[in-house]
């Protein structure tokens, strides 16, 4: 991620300000500078701010970040450009704020863009959702960007000398190692839901081997009582229930098999007898119906006579049928007829009655149309009455507020004469500050060098005092050593070499004799005896040893009195103090008081002008804003009197209430004219319409009348012919005759029904004859008894073999269930033990004491420190390096940071390391942890960092050493940027952002050395 613009709008001392960070070379080192509370740090929370909400330190909050200079009106606003990816994003983000005269906050906004096709395209616009993309834009939350990007003044040490609880906390976060916590806490987890299903099998494998059915043997149930921990035993009997079961079954089956033989014959008997008793009784009753039937076919015979004359006489019905309905259709057509001339004699009637309407209204069209046209010429007044009401009265409210805003801008013009008054030869003089602080800068240098060298002074004195007792001691050490050489020296040691060989002696003088050649010295034997004191020699090199031990003591204490008189002259000679130098300390804390005082009276003087001016600006605006109110005022007057002038003139009223009764009186009469006049032609035409269709209607009534006498004649005329045929003389005749034709369909079912039933009852008769002939009826109420009894045993046994069908289909069940329990049991038993162990030695139980999660940050930790080592030892003249400090672990502990001083050959605590000493372990840790987050967080890009301060507190030397990594860095790719106060700095690096304030707002702007 890499700065290119960043926009301050109201925010903290930059009320509108832009820092173009293109301004900057490729991979440029630059410097912000600027005096105290200047606003530098606010760069850093603005950068911070646009990208998540927040401030670069965590106890700045958002409320402290808006500038108390900012227009009640207007917002705090950052606007952020960054480059990330060799894509260009821009961040708009507006921070909550109450708007002066309301009670409620006006809520924050969040815009990301990115550049698309020459243009900035909105990505998102809610502030979570956009959070949120940043987030996984950039890659990084707010305190991993705090610890990558920005190195905040306060928390750049931070991490440094921070506790294993505090480390913990930070690289949690950077490194997302709650993972390996979820991991352990899962798996332990596991193992307990682990046994307590083991648990449940155990159970569930008991309840199924006591739920087992054992057929009502002894020797199943004997076998029952094994206890259900002995799995492999009840595996081995397991199949000895459904084997006694199957063999009790096939007893069971073989007796019902009989049983149902038996019932299958005693059913087919009592089914043949009971058909036989049937067919008996229907012959019978056959006979019986037949029998009635015969007694029914004179009747039937009659009626057959009845039917052939009805056929007979059939046509001679329908032609008088068809006369009939043509005589009906022949009235039917004359009532319409009469009807259709009716209806037109009533709408000539119509007709007539609408015309003398219309000539009544064209009498009134002239008068209409003068009342029409007033209408259109008044039409918009009305329908802009409103408009032309409220220009009566906004003329009078208005000219009512223009005498007010008169008086209060003379009330103005006063305040602002009496506070010009109240300034008038007074100026700000930033510049005296600015003087002061400097003196008050350099008094506070001589104070802080005056007490440095009244210390080195005192640590020279005590120093000398050490280093004198050091001599003293070395000189009496010296006087010791040379004693004991002495003494040393004095001891006789010729026979010292003799010492622990008088074994040796004794053998010689076995093997040897007087006169012999000695086979040690080589001379003549002259006497055997024992002439050497062994006791003596002994004692004399025991003496020897310890002396010697004493006296190489006495050489190391002296090495280290020699060292440590070294050691001191050497920090005797690098304090180098002048005492005549000393200034009056006392007079330079007076002298720096009396500067605050002066300092202080100035800037109270600076800051009530400062806000007199504002008053004075504030009243200015409200005199320009009044004098804009009162030019608006009066053009609204006047834009009032065009509108009053223009309704006068057209309507010729005066008053809107009574051009509004008129208008709406003449428009009510125009609109019942027309109306009128509409629905009376609209009449005329229904009616010639109606006139129309009804003379149509009466020419096709007549038409048809005609089609019907037609009818009627050619039917007359059949209807004679057929008559004559019958031989029958009258009408009368021909109607006695049609009576009994409707009775037709009623004859015709009779005869049917009859010829059915007499063959229905012949056939059925052979047919009950041929199975009752040679068949013997047996006692039905016998066989249904033996059947009963047959059926009750038959039952009984079905049951018992449903029961013993049913408990082994359980017991198989059960039987398939133990096996596959105590199968999955074993297998769990043999992992479990695995799972187990590896929960515990995850949960810290190992000989490290080290939970998983322990294990991944130290080994972070660790990489971490080996990147920083790489710069440390460059920084401190490869005198220190940082180590883990080596303990065995508990909960999150062993993540301490010691530092192994190469000088001493020690490791010590952090904490002794000097201010200097400190910023360069804390920066090349802080590299080395943004390095490494780097590389295993593949989708973060690290091109810029900014680092607040800490550079005061080093020596030129390490001061060189710090600028030459941070160069470094440079090379690498990254932009890096620097707020430091240290003069050194701006001589060192080319390119400053100096940012400038007069105590009102603040300005930035790039500068070249």
């Amino acid at each position: 991620m890499k700065p290119m613009m960043l926009k301050l709008n109201n925010f903290g001392p930059f009320l509108n300000e832009t820092i173009d960070f293109r301004n900057i070379d490729q991979n440029q080192l630059f410097l912000i500078s600027g005096k105290t509370g200047s606003g530098k740090t606010m760069i850093f929370d603005a950068i911070v701010y646009a990208l998540y909400g927040e401030a670069s330190t965590k106890n700045r909050k958002e409320n402290d970040l808006r500038s108390h200079f900012a227009d009640g009106h207007s917002a705090m606003q950052v606007t952020f450009e960054f480059e990330l990816n060799h894509k260009l994003f821009k961040i708009v983000r507006t921070g909550p704020y109450v708007k002066e005269g309301n009670t409620t906050k006006t809520p924050a906004k969040l815009n990301v863009f990115e550049f698309i096709e020459n243009e900035f395209e909105l990505r998102e616009s809610m502030v979570n959702a956009g959070n949120q993309f940043i987030i996984d834009l950039i890659g990084v939350n707010a305190e991993q960007f705090r610890q990558l990007f920005i190195l905040p003044q306060g928390e750049f040490k931070k991490f440094l000398l921070s506790n294993s609880k505090e480390k913990q906390g930070i690289l949690r976060t950077l490194f997302n190692s709650e993972r390996f916590e979820e991991i352990e806490k899962q798996l332990n987890e596991n193992v307990k839901n682990e046994k307590i299903q083991i648990e449940e099998r155990y159970k569930n494998i008991e309840r199924l081997w006591n739920d087992l059915h054992a057929f009502e043997n002894d020797e199943l149930e004997e076998l029952k009582s094994i206890n259900v921990h002995q799995t492999d035993k009840i595996i081995e009997v397991l199949h000895r229930f459904n084997e006694f079961g199957e063999k009790i079954g096939r007893k069971k089956y073989e007796q019902k098999k009989f049983h149902e033989n038996e019932i299958e014959k005693v059913e087919q008997k009592l089914n043949d007898n009971k058909e036989l008793e049937l067919n008996l009784n229907e012959l019978k009753k056959s006979e019986s119906e037949l029998k009635q039937l015969k007694q029914k076919e004179n009747d039937i015979n009659q009626q057959r006579e009845k039917l052939n004359k009805i056929n007979e006489i059939k046509p001679l019905s329908q032609l008088l049928d068809r006369n009939e309905a043509a005589n009906k259709k022949l009235n039917q057509a004359e009532k319409l007829m009469e009807i259709a001339g009716h209806e037109i004699n009533k709408l000539i009637k119509e007709k007539e009655e609408n015309q003398l309407e219309l000539n009544h209204l064209s009498e009134k069209e002239e008068s209409i149309n003068k009342e029409k046209a007033y209408l259109e010429k008044t039409n918009t007044f009305y329908n802009n009455m409103t408009l032309y009401l409220n220009s009566y009265k906004d003329k009078e409210r208005l000219t009512s507020q223009l005498l007010n805003l008169n008086e209060k801008r003379e009330i103005i013009e006063s305040e602002l004469l009496e506070l010009n008054e109240a300034i008038k030869s007074k100026e700000i003089n930033y510049n005296h500050v600015e003087q002061l602080s400097q003196d008050i800068f350099n008094i506070e240098k001589e104070l802080e060098q005056a007490e440095k060298l009244k210390n080195d002074m005192k640590n020279k004195a005590e120093l000398t005092s050490k280093l004198n007792d050091t001599k003293a001691s070395y000189n009496q050490k010296c006087i010791e050593i040379e004693d004991l050489s002495n003494k040393l020296s004095g001891i006789d040691n010729t026979e010292i070499n003799l010492n622990n060989k008088e074994t040796l002696v004794e053998q010689l003088q076995q093997v040897v004799s007087l006169g012999d050649t000695c086979p040690i010295c080589g001379n003549e034997i002259t006497s055997l005896g024992q002439h050497i004191d062994f006791d003596s020699i002994n004692k004399k090199q025991n003496l020897i040893q310890s002396l010697q031990k004493e006296l190489n003591e006495m050489n190391i204490d002296k090495a280290k009195l020699e060292s440590t008189l070294n050691h001191l002259t050497e920090q005797i000679n690098n304090i180098r103090v002048d005492e005549n130098a000393l200034p009056d300390i006392k007079k330079l804390y007076s002298k720096i008081n009396r500067k605050k005082e002066e300092k202080e009276k100035q800037q109270q003087e600076n800051e009530f002008i400062l806000k007199t001016n504002k008053k004075v600006e504030q009243k200015r605006q409200e005199s320009f804003e009044i004098e804009n109110e009162i030019k608006n005022a009066k053009s609204k007057i006047e834009q009032c009197e065009i509108r009053i002038n223009d309704f006068e003139s057209t309507t010729q009223y005066n008053e809107i209430d009574e051009f509004e009764t008129y208008f709406k009186k003449l428009k009510s009469n125009v609109d019942h004219y027309l109306k009128l006049l509409e629905n009376h032609k609209q009449n005329r035409n229904d009616i010639v319409q109606k006139l129309s269709i009804e003379e149509n209607n009466l020419q096709h009534h007549k038409q048809t009348k005609n089609d019907i006498q037609e009818e009627i004649k050619h039917a007359q005329q059949a209807l004679d012919a057929e008559m004559n045929r019958l031989n029958i003389d009258s009408i009368d005749q021909v109607q006695d005759i049609i009576k009994i034709v409707y009775e037709k369909e009623e004859i015709e079912n009779e005869i049917k029904e009859y010829d059915k039933q007499i063959h229905k009852n012949e056939l059925e008769m052979t047919r009950l004859k041929k199975l009752v002939t040679g068949k013997k009826l047996d006692n039905i109420e016998e066989i249904q008894k033996t059947l009963s009894e047959l059926k009750v045993k038959l039952e009984n046994l079905t049951n018992e073999l449903a029961t013993l069908e049913y408990q082994m289909k359980l017991n198989q069940q059960k039987v398939d269930e133990i096996v596959s329990n105590i199968e999955y049991l074993n297998k769990e038993l043999k992992e479990q033990q695995d799972i187990f162990n590896l929960a515990e030695i995850l949960s810290g139980k190992n000989s490290q004491k080290l939970t998983l999660e322990n294990y991944v940050l130290i080994y972070y930790l660790e990489k971490i420190i080996a990147q920083a080592n790489i710069r440390l030892a460059t920084m401190s003249g490869q005198r220190y390096q940082l180590q883990r400090r080596e303990a065995l672990s508990q909960g999150f502990s062993g993540l301490e940071i010691d530092v192994f001083d190469f000088y001493s050959n020690k490791a010590r605590h952090i904490s002794s390391l000097s201010g200097g000493e400190t910023f360069q372990a804390s920066l090349a840790l802080a590299l080395g942890l943004s390095e490494i987050v780097q590389q295993e967080s593949g989708g973060i890009s690290l091109q810029s960092m900014f680092i607040d301060e800490g550079f005061g507190t080093l020596d030129q030397e390490t001061l060189e050493t710090a600028l030459d990594t941070l160069v470094n860095l440079k090379s690498t790719g990254r932009m890096v940027g620097i707020i430091s106060h240290v003069s050194e700095l701006k001589q060192r690096i080319p390119l400053i952002l100096e940012v400038t304030s007069n105590q009102y707002q603040s300005t930035t702007k790039f500068k070249w050395n």
